[in-house]
């Protein structure tokens, strides 16, 4: 099948062989005309019959070409719908993916300041677990300080009462022989001071 390009080629070629036929055939037939009186020459009869021939072959290969060359023409059209159609799809294209980049620069930009917030979030996070062992540290020693004070207020009451029970035994030998004793007034006054 032959391309656009070579068509017109085509086309010219015949339309110039099927003129020169014409003008062949015009010629001889307007010598038929002058010589009617005359024995047509069979030479010139052969000769004229081989050019209707050649001209008829002409007119169908230009039928041909022309037919040929309007498949072609449809065929040109139908391509041109499709690329026509195809330019529609890649703008549609082109604007989708413009969109959708938008988009991700914006989920981006959404991420790296939700991983901001997080960085600070665990920094604050990190800054209270750091204050709360620091506070359990302080309230540790200050329960341990306190255990401290009150073993020594325990120990302090467990003296009295020894010095307390002392001071009993040596009271109830003073009362059981007051007469041997010549300070015994003053030990009782001690007792009575250590019982306060």
């Amino acid at each position: 099948m032959l391309n656009l390009l070579e068509m017109p080629l085509v086309l010219g070629a015949l339309a110039f062989t099927a003129g020169y036929v014409l003008a062949k055939l015009g010629t001889l037939l307007g010598r038929r005309a002058d010589t009617d009186g005359k024995k047509s020459n069979p030479d010139q009869d052969k000769h004229l019959r081989s050019m209707e021939a050649e001209l008829r072959v002409n007119g169908k290969k230009l039928e041909q070409a022309e037919t040929e060359l309007a498949e072609l023409r449809e065929e040109r059209g139908a391509l041109r719908a499709e690329l026509d159609e195809c330019r529609g799809e890649l703008n549609q294209n082109t604007t989708k993916v413009a969109e959708l980049s938008a988009h991700l620069q914006e989920e981006c930009q959404k991420t790296q300041s939700l991983r901001t917030e997080l960085t600070e979030r665990a920094e604050q996070s990190i800054r209270a677990q750091v204050q709360i062992r620091d506070m359990e540290t302080e309230l540790s020693l200050g329960a341990t300080s306190t255990g401290g004070v009150q073993e020594e207020i325990d120990r302090l009451i467990a003296e009295r009462e020894g010095l307390n029970d002392r001071l009993g035994m040596l009271q109830q030998d003073l009362d059981s022989d007051p007469s041997d004793d010549p300070h015994s007034e003053d030990q009782h006054q001690g007792n009575i001071a250590l019982d306060c």
